[in-house]
């Protein structure tokens, strides 16, 4: 199996051959981020520190900016794969660059 293939069978939600916008968007904001503080030892990663206790990322502990900042990043990223488009087959997600 290829990583592009791995890539759309994980975000194929509902294993139409179809990727969802939305369903990007959503399942990035559940993923960590980490800081530039993070990148340069200054701070704990936000992993070991911002975890409740079930071992979840937990983003409440996060300011509101970087929340912001991170949901900024995520819509930048969904806009270059998806361009205008709502969703993308495999065809058009295996040409993007």
């Amino acid at each position: 199996m290829t990583l592009l293939t791995f890539c759309m069978r994980r975000y194929d939600f509902d294993n139409d051959g179809v990727l969802q916008r939305e369903d990007v968007r959503l399942l990035l904001s559940y993923v960590p981020f980490k800081t530039e503080q993070d990148m340069m030892g200054v701070s704990q990663s936000v992993l070991s520190e911002q975890t409740n206790r079930e071992g979840l990322y937990d983003s409440s502990k996060q300011s509101f900016f970087q929340r912001k900042t991170d949901q900024e990043e995520i819509r930048a990223l969904t806009d270059h794969i998806f361009g205008s488009k709502q969703s993308l087959n495999y065809n058009e997600y295996s040409q993007i660059n």
